[in-house]
């Protein structure tokens, strides 16, 4: 079985933010009508689509690493069985990266999950959510939605972001990296 886990904020109020990206990703590949069944185990909706399992866990997002440690254990699964989707607010809106490894980049809900799992080996599709003109520090803008204006290139982002899911799930990571990241150069 391979975990598809995105990162993001619950509630309405972050429905529609930058660090939600990874949930929008998620929703794209399954469909917005798929049937989530929510765990309180590990406190995460949780949707079983064949051999994938597909997690958005509903602690804030500072905090990810606890759901997602408790999903791993509860379902048997490595961190290498683990494809991790979140927002990354050093790369511009548009961008994307699928990554293995690596530092948190100052992102505090990937520090959380790197805390919970001892590990940093797993994959990452990192999607770019900041906007081109802004300047300084990704806390005034990763919790904010995104303006009219980026709405166009979000759609699009997202949908290239949930193609490189479905590919990766079909290919695996060596693969979807050759094609995926070479595209964004």
């Amino acid at each position: 079985m391979q975990g598809v886990i995105a990162l993001g904020n619950p509630g309405k109020k972050y429905e529609k933010t930058r660090h939600n990206v990874g949930w929008m990703v998620i929703d794209a590949v399954v469909g917005k009508t798929a049937k989530w069944d929510m765990n309180k185990k590990f406190n995460a909706l949780v949707l079983r689509q064949d051999d994938v399992l597909f997690v958005k866990p509903l602690t804030f997002m500072n905090a990810s690493g606890e759901a997602v440690h408790r999903v791993l254990k509860m379902y048997s699964l490595r961190p290498a069985d683990l494809l991790l989707v979140h927002d990354d607010s050093d790369m511009l809106l548009g961008r994307m990266k699928l990554a293995a490894g690596g530092s948190s980049g100052g992102h505090r809900g990937m520090q959380s999950v790197f805390d919970h799992l001892h590990t940093q080996e797993f994959v990452r599709l990192k999607v770019g959510v900041r906007p081109i003109q802004t300047q300084g520090r990704s806390d005034t803008f990763v919790t904010k939605k995104f303006s009219f204006g980026e709405r166009g290139a979000k759609k699009v982002a997202v949908a290239r972001a949930a193609e490189a899911v479905t590919f990766f799930l079909q290919n695996g990571a060596a693969a979807t990296m050759n094609i995926f990241n070479r595209n964004e150069n």
